[in-house]
């Protein structure tokens, strides 16, 4: 979000697209013509001696190409499918089970979700370490969340259907927003992380420093 703008970077035609390798993993790049350019560094890495590589640290770092000063904002959604085949869409930082849609802007509790099934697991981590803390991170159907506004509208006693959209459960996560200058950026980081099988990612327990 620029201003009070909304722009979607994956399909707005105005925006121009690149994909580079790195030393650490991959970029991608999204150039607004004189607004802004977005930059989102996918780093690998290893959380446990288990595996080789099961986690990745995402960088999303904006700079303002305009020549004025404005707020900028970032959200992602990420459409996720591990769940749909479980009993539950999402489990919280407990491991109880996520049964209807939820927002949180509170994250003592929660600092990670994961969506699973018996193939694998993959868990989001938002919180702790070098993430930056989100404004809002809303768990509901992908529909609910891929929408023009900023937030969200959640019910909570709804699960993860809507009348269009069966069984089709998503994240979104919101930032706040940055006042920056010509030239000046901001970065917004968070990690996910995976196993196989029945075993838990142990990419929380790596990024929060757990013993």
């Amino acid at each position: 979000m620029v201003g009070k703008k909304i722009i979607e970077l994956n399909s707005d035609s105005s925006v121009k697209r690149s994909a580079w390798k790195t030393d650490t993993g991959a970029a991608l790049g999204y150039r607004i013509e004189n607004v802004a350019d977005v930059i989102i560094y996918f780093d690998v890495f290893a959380s446990s001696e288990d595996y080789d590589i099961d986690s990745l640290k995402i960088t999303a770092k904006v700079s303002n190409m305009s020549k004025k000063k404005e707020y900028y904002a970032l959200k992602v959604v990420l459409d996720t499918i591990l769940g749909e085949t479980d009993r539950h869409h999402f489990y919280d930082s407990s491991k109880a089970p996520v049964k209807n849609e939820v927002a949180f802007r509170d994250f003592s509790e929660n600092k990670w979700f994961v969506s699973k099934n018996s193939s694998g697991s993959l868990q989001i981590i938002f919180d702790g370490g070098e993430c930056t803390k989100p404004e809002l991170v809303a768990l509901a159907n992908y529909s609910t969340l891929a929408i023009r506004n900023w937030e969200p509208d959640l019910l909570s006693y709804r699960a993860f259907d809507t009348v269009l959209s069966y069984n089709n459960s998503a994240v979104g996560i919101t930032w706040p927003r940055h006042r920056i200058g010509a030239e000046e950026q901001f970065s917004e980081v968070f990690y996910l992380s995976t196993a196989l099988g029945e075993r838990m990612p142990s990419g929380a327990a790596y990024v929060l420093g757990i013993e």
